[in-house]
Protein backbone atom coordinates (compact mmCIF):
# COMPACT_ATOMS: atom_id res chain seq x y z
CA UNK A 1 0.00 0.00 0.00
CA UNK A 2 2.77 2.44 0.86
CA UNK A 3 2.49 5.26 3.34
CA UNK A 4 -0.26 7.08 1.51
CA UNK A 5 -4.02 7.16 1.62
CA UNK A 6 -5.60 4.50 -0.55
CA UNK A 7 -9.24 3.68 -1.15
CA UNK A 8 -10.78 1.03 1.13
CA UNK A 9 -14.55 1.07 0.69
CA UNK A 10 -17.58 3.27 0.04
CA UNK A 11 -20.73 3.41 2.14
CA UNK A 12 -23.73 4.38 0.01
CA UNK A 13 -27.15 5.63 1.12
CA UNK A 14 -29.79 6.04 -1.59
CA UNK A 15 -32.91 8.15 -0.97
CA UNK A 16 -36.03 8.82 -3.00
CA UNK A 17 -35.93 12.29 -4.59
CA UNK A 18 -38.52 15.04 -4.12
CA UNK A 19 -40.50 14.41 -7.30
CA UNK A 20 -40.37 10.65 -6.95
CA UNK A 21 -38.98 10.04 -10.43
CA UNK A 22 -35.44 9.27 -9.31
CA UNK A 23 -33.20 9.32 -6.27
CA UNK A 24 -30.24 10.98 -4.66
CA UNK A 25 -27.29 9.22 -3.10
CA UNK A 26 -24.78 10.12 -0.43
CA UNK A 27 -21.46 8.31 -0.74
CA UNK A 28 -18.82 8.22 1.97
CA UNK A 29 -15.49 7.13 0.46
CA UNK A 30 -13.06 5.84 3.10
CA UNK A 31 -9.29 5.94 2.61
CA UNK A 32 -6.62 4.46 4.89
CA UNK A 33 -2.83 4.51 5.14
CA UNK A 34 -0.33 1.97 6.53
CA UNK A 35 -0.77 3.39 10.02
CA UNK A 36 -4.56 2.89 9.92
CA UNK A 37 -5.24 6.63 9.76
CA UNK A 38 -8.51 7.11 7.90
CA UNK A 39 -9.97 9.91 5.83
CA UNK A 40 -13.58 9.98 4.65
CA UNK A 41 -14.72 12.02 1.66
CA UNK A 42 -18.40 12.69 1.13
CA UNK A 43 -19.77 12.82 -2.42
CA UNK A 44 -23.43 13.48 -3.20
CA UNK A 45 -25.22 12.70 -6.44
CA UNK A 46 -28.76 13.59 -7.56
CA UNK A 47 -29.97 10.96 -10.03
CA UNK A 48 -33.02 12.80 -11.32
CA UNK A 49 -33.11 15.18 -14.35
CA UNK A 50 -35.78 17.35 -12.71
CA UNK A 51 -34.55 17.53 -9.11
CA UNK A 52 -30.95 18.19 -10.11
CA UNK A 53 -32.14 21.47 -11.65
CA UNK A 54 -33.92 22.55 -8.47
CA UNK A 55 -32.11 21.07 -5.47
CA UNK A 56 -28.77 20.67 -3.76
CA UNK A 57 -27.97 17.99 -1.22
CA UNK A 58 -27.59 19.36 2.31
CA UNK A 59 -26.82 16.85 5.05
CA UNK A 60 -29.16 13.94 4.31
CA UNK A 61 -31.77 16.14 2.65
CA UNK A 62 -32.52 18.15 -0.48
CA UNK A 63 -32.67 21.92 -0.28
CA UNK A 64 -33.78 24.46 -2.90
CA UNK A 65 -30.86 25.91 -4.88
CA UNK A 66 -32.36 29.40 -4.99
CA UNK A 67 -32.57 29.70 -1.21
CA UNK A 68 -29.06 28.32 -0.73
CA UNK A 69 -27.81 30.91 -3.21
CA UNK A 70 -29.77 33.69 -1.48
CA UNK A 71 -28.37 32.92 1.97
CA UNK A 72 -24.87 32.58 0.51
CA UNK A 73 -25.19 35.86 -1.39
CA UNK A 74 -26.37 37.69 1.74
CA UNK A 75 -23.47 36.22 3.76
CA UNK A 76 -20.91 37.40 1.18
CA UNK A 77 -22.43 40.88 1.08
CA UNK A 78 -22.49 41.03 4.90
CA UNK A 79 -18.82 40.08 5.05
CA UNK A 80 -17.87 42.75 2.53
CA UNK A 81 -19.90 45.43 4.26
CA UNK A 82 -18.47 44.54 7.69
CA UNK A 83 -14.94 44.90 6.32
CA UNK A 84 -15.80 48.29 4.85
CA UNK A 85 -17.32 49.46 8.12
CA UNK A 86 -14.36 48.29 10.21
CA UNK A 87 -11.85 50.00 7.90
CA UNK A 88 -13.89 53.22 7.96
CA UNK A 89 -14.25 53.22 11.76
CA UNK A 90 -10.64 52.37 12.54
CA UNK A 91 -9.36 54.98 10.10
CA UNK A 92 -11.33 57.69 11.91
CA UNK A 93 -11.70 56.56 15.51
CA UNK A 94 -9.03 53.95 16.27
CA UNK A 95 -7.04 56.14 18.69
CA UNK A 96 -10.13 57.40 20.51
CA UNK A 97 -11.61 53.90 20.86
CA UNK A 98 -8.33 52.40 22.06
CA UNK A 99 -7.82 55.13 24.64
CA UNK A 100 -11.38 54.62 25.86
CA UNK A 101 -11.45 50.84 26.28
CA UNK A 102 -7.90 50.58 27.60
CA UNK A 103 -8.71 53.06 30.38
CA UNK A 104 -11.98 51.60 31.63
CA UNK A 105 -12.09 48.66 34.08
CA UNK A 106 -11.21 45.38 32.39
CA UNK A 107 -14.54 43.82 33.36
CA UNK A 108 -16.36 46.70 31.72
CA UNK A 109 -14.31 46.34 28.52
CA UNK A 110 -15.05 42.60 28.45
CA UNK A 111 -18.77 43.28 28.99
CA UNK A 112 -18.96 46.16 26.51
CA UNK A 113 -17.51 44.03 23.71
CA UNK A 114 -19.67 41.03 24.68
CA UNK A 115 -16.66 38.72 24.68
CA UNK A 116 -18.16 35.33 25.47
CA UNK A 117 -14.86 33.55 24.99
CA UNK A 118 -12.44 33.84 26.63
CA UNK A 119 -14.06 34.28 30.04
CA UNK A 120 -13.24 37.37 32.06
CA UNK A 121 -10.42 35.74 34.12
CA UNK A 122 -8.77 34.44 30.94
CA UNK A 123 -9.32 37.79 29.22
CA UNK A 124 -7.50 39.49 32.11
CA UNK A 125 -4.64 37.01 31.83
CA UNK A 126 -4.37 37.43 28.05
CA UNK A 127 -4.53 41.21 28.39
CA UNK A 128 -1.66 41.19 30.88
CA UNK A 129 0.37 38.82 28.67
CA UNK A 130 -0.31 40.41 25.25
CA UNK A 131 -0.89 44.03 26.16
CA UNK A 132 -3.84 46.33 25.49
CA UNK A 133 -2.88 47.18 21.90
CA UNK A 134 -2.67 43.55 20.76
CA UNK A 135 -5.88 42.68 22.61
CA UNK A 136 -7.65 45.63 20.97
CA UNK A 137 -6.44 44.63 17.50
CA UNK A 138 -7.20 40.91 17.94
CA UNK A 139 -10.79 41.48 19.05
CA UNK A 140 -11.49 43.83 16.14
CA UNK A 141 -10.69 41.36 13.40
CA UNK A 142 -13.07 41.61 10.45
CA UNK A 143 -16.55 40.16 10.93
CA UNK A 144 -19.96 40.90 12.47
CA UNK A 145 -18.64 40.74 16.04
CA UNK A 146 -15.93 43.32 15.26
CA UNK A 147 -18.32 45.89 13.85
CA UNK A 148 -20.79 45.32 16.70
CA UNK A 149 -18.00 46.04 19.19
CA UNK A 150 -17.03 49.17 17.31
CA UNK A 151 -20.61 50.43 17.13
CA UNK A 152 -21.22 49.73 20.82
CA UNK A 153 -18.00 51.54 21.75
CA UNK A 154 -18.78 54.59 19.62
CA UNK A 155 -22.30 54.70 21.06
CA UNK A 156 -20.95 54.67 24.61
CA UNK A 157 -18.46 57.38 23.66
CA UNK A 158 -21.35 59.37 22.12
CA UNK A 159 -19.63 59.54 18.74
CA UNK A 160 -22.12 59.78 15.87
CA UNK A 161 -21.20 58.85 12.32
CA UNK A 162 -23.94 59.14 9.68
CA UNK A 163 -22.10 56.91 7.22
CA UNK A 164 -21.75 54.12 9.79
CA UNK A 165 -25.41 54.53 10.71
CA UNK A 166 -26.46 54.10 7.07
CA UNK A 167 -24.24 51.03 6.72
CA UNK A 168 -25.61 49.62 9.98
CA UNK A 169 -29.15 49.86 8.60
CA UNK A 170 -28.00 48.14 5.41
CA UNK A 171 -26.25 45.45 7.46
CA UNK A 172 -29.41 44.78 9.48
CA UNK A 173 -31.37 44.30 6.25
CA UNK A 174 -28.78 41.81 5.02
CA UNK A 175 -28.92 39.94 8.33
CA UNK A 176 -32.69 39.67 8.01
CA UNK A 177 -32.38 38.54 4.40
CA UNK A 178 -29.94 35.81 5.43
CA UNK A 179 -32.11 34.70 8.38
CA UNK A 180 -35.22 34.56 6.18
CA UNK A 181 -33.42 32.57 3.48
CA UNK A 182 -32.03 30.08 6.01
CA UNK A 183 -35.44 29.71 7.69
CA UNK A 184 -37.16 29.10 4.36
CA UNK A 185 -34.43 26.66 3.40
CA UNK A 186 -34.80 24.79 6.71
CA UNK A 187 -38.60 24.77 6.53
CA UNK A 188 -38.51 23.37 2.99
CA UNK A 189 -35.90 20.66 3.38
CA UNK A 190 -36.94 17.42 1.74
CA UNK A 191 -35.66 14.22 3.29
CA UNK A 192 -36.43 11.31 1.03
CA UNK A 193 -37.30 7.79 2.05
CA UNK A 194 -34.20 5.63 2.46
CA UNK A 195 -34.36 3.17 -0.43
CA UNK A 196 -31.19 1.20 0.25
CA UNK A 197 -27.80 1.33 1.90
CA UNK A 198 -24.76 -0.78 1.16
CA UNK A 199 -20.99 -0.95 1.05
CA UNK A 200 -18.98 -1.31 -2.11
CA UNK A 201 -15.29 -1.99 -2.54
CA UNK A 202 -15.10 -0.53 -6.05
CA UNK A 203 -13.18 2.72 -6.18
CA UNK A 204 -15.00 6.02 -6.79
CA UNK A 205 -15.31 7.22 -10.36
CA UNK A 206 -14.46 10.93 -10.66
Amino acid sequence: MGNKMEFVYTEVHVYQCACGKGNYSINWHTYRDDYFNEDTRKITVINCPDCIQTYNVSGLSLTHKVNSQNSGKAAVEMDGLCKTMVVHALKRYKVEMFNYVSNIPVARWHRLWKIGSPTLPTFRKNLKRDGAESTFKYNLSYGPSAIERILDTLKEMEIHDDQLLNWENELNLLKKEKRDAIKFETDHLFTGKLLKEYKTYEGPQY
